[in-house]
């Protein structure tokens, strides 16, 4: 078994290379950077060694019905406040910790190309190594309060990063906006923190998850969509999705590691480590399920018209997080995580093989693409593969968990869980025809000239301006080989749960093992249903099969086929104008109007008069104060002769 040391070792190796490459590397061997992606690489591997020795002892334990417990460490007692830190091993840590730290691990070696010759590579991979110990923080941490330092210091990572080219005003602009569009999500959590502290409820999450000192009622409901409102802001739910596309304003690795293992991966994990407390409230419950079926689809019909080929995964991943989200709220839980589990591979490897495509052409936009099949092969290969598990075809990792989850809900009892169903379900046709949608303009029919020609038409300065020359090529073996390996992944990675459940074992493998070893007692998993199976890959196929027509087929004007659609494309490609909403009324006209004008005339007013008068009396009495100070002892000494004699006048006086 696992010692406990071994854990908090987990997250201190890579803030140990965090520190070493700030203090040290950073500030002393600046002109050669190229040890701060070794040391990031060297410190995360080492986590991820460490984390497959939790999942091993976590699947030891839960076999031989042993409990790993660790002691909790007092840390800070004030009045009735108790604060005692602590880690916990068991199936959802074990399993997001190796998600974590090995889809970091692939994102390092990527980066070594990708950011080579960045004036800020030491920084990048500083950040990175914080960012992912912040995550192994937030995943081991075994009291809410703990957790919520280190949830927030995954903000504050993310903000570091997506903003990491701070000098584009973009980037700067979009850090700021997921910066306080999570931070929207993060008051409801802190909120329901507080309430457990003041109804003198344990902090320790086990205690937590018992039961002790939870509310009954309407109050439980309340509690319990505190906890998600931070959920929903860190996993880009709707309504507080908007900042996520806005996020690929980042460096491509780190958009891969947002979007696959850290940030919105936190959000999921947060609901799945107190579903518990959610399933004391069915309204809670339904709630989940609904918001998460709901942004599904939402996400997927703007993922439709993007020319943004990192937009369009970033629509990908806030649709697959509602499905995550879609199936804890069904109770679902164990699929939910298998889901997690797999979207790490696909999602990772998706966003890396848009940065190699970016690597090549210095551009993401699709429409500036296209012929890239043969000049990248590895590239399209992968990014293929990718796709179709997305999509969720059989055999890859994508078809097992999201069929568990489509079979769950047509097995759910109520109407939520038939909503839920149809609206994943059209997802599934929607998610085939953006993926393929981008395979096509990507790397199919004629290449279209890259950032060159993106420049040119945009009035940016000819060829020779160019910020970026086009080599066509393949990417560096840094950049290609995690994309293989997560390719592997892609394929295999739903194998290890085996959805079948036809027999008992097969191919050697328990049947549902994964599912049965990550799930909550008192939960099942669903027996596999081959018909709707072939369903949800029929669907797949045919939104493969129009995407295909639309882009591939010479036959099919695809400008006549999109003229009645005009207005839907529109509404699609303005995002719903949700961001004209929050930006342009409710900021712009709402807040800065309001809210930030009355604070403004308060601050300038009030505040700052206060402030003077209180400057103009202490200087007024500093000068009628000095008026005494003559440096004459005589005049000092009649003062003292005047006070002692109305000293004792008062006391013969009043001393009577």
């Amino acid at each position: 078994m696992i010692p406990e040391a071994a854990v908090w070792t987990i997250f201190f190796l890579p803030l140990g290379a965090f520190l070493f490459i700030a203090l040290v590397v950073r500030p002393f061997f600046n002109n050669s950077p190229q040890q701060s992606g070794l040391i990031a690489i060297i410190a995360i591997a080492g986590s991820l060694a460490l984390s497959a020795w939790a999942l091993q002892s976590a699947i030891t334990s839960a076999t031989d019905q042993v409990t790993l417990d660790f002691p909790l460490h007092e840390w800070l007692t004030v009045g009735s406040l108790n604060i005692s830190l602590g880690v916990t091993v068991d199936p959802l840590t074990s399993v997001m910790l190796v998600v974590a730290t090995g889809v970091s691990l692939m994102v390092q070696i990527y980066s070594l190309g990708y950011m080579r010759g960045d004036p800020g590579y030491s920084r990048y991979f500083a950040i990175m190594c914080l960012f992912t110990a912040s995550m192994a923080g937030l995943v081991i941490s075994s009291n809410i309060v703990q957790m919520y330092v280190f949830w927030e210091l995954v903000g504050v990572c993310s903000y570091l990063l997506i903003g990491f080219w701070f000098n584009r005003p973009a980037a700067a602009a979009a850090a700021k906006k997921a910066f306080i569009v999570t931070r929207i999500g993060d008051f409801g959590f802190l909120i329901a923190i507080l309430y457990l502290f003041f109804n003198g409820s344990s902090l320790a999450i086990a205690d937590i998850n018992a039961g002790e000192a939870l509310p009954a009622g309407m109050a439980a409901t309340w509690l319990a969509v505190g906890i998600f409102a931070g959920a929903v802001g860190k996993s880009a739910q709707f309504p507080l999705h908007v900042w996520l596309p806005d996020a690929m304003e980042g460096p491509t690795p780190v958009s891969a590691l947002i979007h696959a293992a850290t940030m919105v991966a936190a959000g999921v994990f947060l609901v799945a480590r107190f579903f518990p407390v959610f399933e004391h409230s069915t309204d809670a419950m339904s709630a989940v399920a609904m918001v998460g079926a709901f942004t599904a689809i939402f996400a997927a019909t703007m993922g439709l018209v993007m020319n943004d080929i990192k937009r369009v995964l970033a629509y990908s991943t806030v649709s697959q997080l509602g499905y995550m989200i879609a199936a804890l709220g069904i109770g679902a839980y164990g699929v939910a995580i298998f889901h997690l589990f797999n979207h790490a591979f696909f999602k990772a490897l998706l966003f890396m093989g848009a940065g190699s495509v970016n690597h090549a052409t210095g551009t993401f936009d699709m429409r500036y693409m296209g012929g890239l099949r043969k000049i990248m092969p590895w590239t399209y290969v992968t990014m293929v593969i990718g796709s179709l598990s997305l999509v969720g075809i059989f055999p890859f990792a994508g078809f097992w968990s999201k069929d568990e989850i489509l079979l769950h809900a047509w097995r759910g009892d109520g109407s939520v869980a038939t909503i839920v169903f149809w609206l994943l379900m059209v997802s599934v046709f929607l998610t085939a025809v953006y993926s393929f949608r981008m395979i096509y303009m990507t790397f199919h029919g004629d290449f279209k000239g890259g950032v060159q020609r993106e420049q040119e038409e945009r009035g940016e300065g000819s060829t020779a301006g160019a910020s970026h020359e086009v080599q066509l090529a393949e990417s560096p073996v840094f950049m290609v080989l995690p994309m293989l390996v997560l390719a592997v992944g892609a394929v295999v990675s739903g194998y290890v749960a085996n959805p079948l459940g036809v027999s008992d074992k097969f191919l050697g493998i328990e049947a549902h093992w994964f599912s049965n070893f990550v799930t909550l007692p008192g939960l099942h998993v669903e027996k596999f249903s081959l018909s709707l199976a072939v369903i949800s890959v029929i669907v797949g196929g045919v939104g493969i099969m129009i995407a295909t027509a639309m882009y591939l087929s010479p036959r099919l004007p695809l400008g006549a086929v999109g003229r009645p659609f005009r207005g839907i494309h529109k509404l699609l490609s303005e995002r719903y104008y949700m961001d004209h909403l929050y930006e342009g009324q409710i900021v712009s006209r709402g807040i800065y109007k309001v809210f930030a004008g009355t604070m403004d005339w308060f601050d300038s007013r009030i505040v700052d008069n206060v402030a003077e008068f209180v400057g103009w009396v202490s200087r007024n009495i500093g000068r009628a104060i000095s008026v005494f100070q003559t440096g004459q002892v005589q005049g000092y000494a009649v003062v003292v002769a005047v006070g002692v004699t109305l000293i004792v006048g008062a006391f013969l006086i009043w001393g009577q």
